[in-house]
């Protein structure tokens, strides 16, 4: 008796490691490079910023305003993190802002989110170099959103391209 429910108990935690190791591959981070791809924060903004002066600016604005949200879903309605970035071309540099907005769902209408955490991260691109200039993000928070919001503007141009409405994007 005692053998057979070891034998169970040996299958049950094997069955539940493979099933682990699936999730790994079939369920990756939701916002973080695949392993293979994995760049610094540095190159991470100048790449977030080149892909962002693709857009043109609205008319009567001096700066390039883009909002985006960060997710695997297509919908961005089942997305719960908001990121504006605002690039403004100032003498020989551009100055990036970034301001991330961490949503939660109202506990009554679970569609509406309501913003439960707002962080900022400025930084100038010069000559291709990247500086940063103040953060809220620790460097490890910069490390996990960053590439989700790299990925969330390559996303929209994409999205963009295919509908045709490339008003928005630089010919």
């Amino acid at each position: 008796m005692r053998l057979s429910s070891i034998k169970t108990a040996a299958t049950g935690i094997i069955a539940l490691f493979l099933l682990m190791s699936l999730c790994i591959f079939v369920f990756p981070s939701r916002t973080s490079i695949p392993p293979g791809e994995k760049k610094d924060v540095s190159q991470i903004l100048k790449d977030i910023y080149e892909e962002i002066k693709e857009f043109d600016k609205y008319p009567g604005c001096d700066f390039i305003k883009r909002e985006f949200f960060v997710g695997e879903d297509d919908d961005d309605t089942n997305k719960d993190t908001h990121v504006v970035i605002i690039v403004q071309d100032i003498e020989e540099k551009a100055k990036v802002t970034i301001q991330v907005t961490y949503m939660e769902r109202s506990k009554g209408r679970p569609v509406v989110g309501i913003a439960k955490c707002v962080k900022t991260l400025f930084y100038f691109v010069r000559d291709n170099h990247s500086e940063i200039i103040k953060s809220d993000f620790d460097e490890k928070e910069k490390e996990h959103i960053l590439p989700g919001i790299l990925r969330a503007i390559k996303n929209k141009k994409k999205l963009l391209k295919e509908i045709g409405s490339n008003k928005e994007l630089k010919p």
